[in-house]
């Protein structure tokens, strides 16, 4: 699902317990709670955007070419 937190966007990309989530950008980086070192996130802090049904594997590492 994408999702946002704390005015980041981005994928959930496990579940840790039945509480919390770890949340990954497009970059592959993790949104977290900047005052916490830990990944998880609260679920009841995450607010789901769109409904993906689908697994996202990978990322672009380059902008497109303009032909």
């Amino acid at each position: 699902d994408t999702v946002q937190y704390k005015g980041g966007v981005g994928f959930i990309s496990g579940f840790t317990g039945s509480s919390s989530c770890r949340i990954i950008d497009i970059h592959g980086e993790y949104i977290k709670n900047p005052e916490k070192k830990y990944t998880q996130v609260n679920l009841r802090e995450v607010r789901k955007i769109h409904g993906n049904r689908s697994t996202v594997r990978y990322y672009a590492n380059s902008s497109p070419t303009e032909s």
